[in-house]
């Protein structure tokens, strides 16, 4: 693995930190508690920030169809796999589109139960994709939304890229989302590893897949990489985020009020987040990949 160029004193600090980091995750336990049975969209992405998420969660409902409009008719006759379907929300859009063959899996054993619960005609299994996925026939499109940049541990997370890609028919996609450093992982919590586009597409083409489009998720609305490019965005877009976010989370200690303020500042940068969705080819903030299988 390549690490940052820098002073050794300062990388080995950086990689203390990072690997104490891993070392304090354990992704079952944390996912069980995230989107357990009473969980709703208040309790995943930034779940500090409370009904911002209802907001926010608009854009990668957007991203998602962006990226099916790309797809010949008809759609719903699709075969789907979604990896990491947490409280459903995916899971209710291919319900309400008509999808009717949708498999997912889940490393959360509450949140299968309740998907299981919600929508009975999905198969749904308890597995974590960091090992072979057990299921019969490949499909026309498998997601992995918000998941890969969740499994710390690069070789876990190049293992579960493998597995994603094995289910992908020939001719099929994989559907992918995660913020891209330039060139080095970027980690500063202990859920989340962020990994170069490089590193994707290598690992992809290994297994017969190459990216076909790739389209912006958030400019404003999420954490954004503070390094990002282009630089001058990210550096606006970073320093918004830490302000406003910073002022929903003071209301913290009383929910309702929190969640008015987060309404407030969610209804103020959603005309701008997508204006700039609809000028911006590449954001310094989350993307969603489409890679095909030759």
């Amino acid at each position: 693995m390549r690490w940052p160029s820098c002073h050794g004193s300062h990388l080995d600090g950086w990689i203390g930190v990072v690997v104490s980091l891993v070392a304090n995750y354990d992704p079952a336990e944390y996912w069980n508690e995230r989107v357990g049975t009473n969980a709703t969209l208040l309790d995943v992405g930034h779940y500090q920030l409370g009904a911002y998420n209802r907001i926010a969660y608009r854009f990668r409902r957007r991203a998602l169809l962006g990226i099916l409009r790309l797809f010949p008719p008809p759609v719903p006759a699709m075969t789907v796999f979604e990896a990491g379907f947490g409280v459903g929300f995916y899971l209710g859009i291919w319900k309400r589109l008509g999808f009717d063959n949708v498999t997912g899996a889940d490393l959360s054993k509450a949140a299968v139960d309740k998907g299981r619960l919600a929508f009975p005609t999905f198969r749904l299994l308890h597995h974590d994709i960091v090992n072979p996925i057990p299921v019969c026939g490949d499909f026309d499109l498998v997601t992995a939304i918000d998941v890969l940049y969740h499994i710390v541990d690069d070789a876990k997370w190049e293992a579960a890229l493998a597995n994603l890609a094995a289910l992908v028919k020939p001719g099929g996609h994989l559907v992918l989302t995660d913020k891209f450093p330039a060139q080095q992982p970027y980690q500063t919590f202990s859920h989340v590893r962020r990994r170069p586009l490089s590193w994707y597409a290598d690992r992809l083409h290994l297994h017969g897949l190459l990216i076909r489009h790739i389209a912006p998720v958030f400019v404003l609305m999420d954490d954004p990489l503070p390094f990002g490019d282009p630089r001058w965005l990210a550096s606006v877009s970073y320093f918004q985020w830490r302000a406003l976010t910073k002022l929903i989370r003071i209301f913290g200690f009383e929910p309702r009020i929190r969640d008015a303020v987060a309404l407030a500042v969610a209804s103020l940068q959603y005309p701008v987040e997508s204006l700039a969705l609809q000028a911006l080819r590449r954001s310094p903030n989350l993307e969603m990949v489409l890679a095909v299988k030759a």
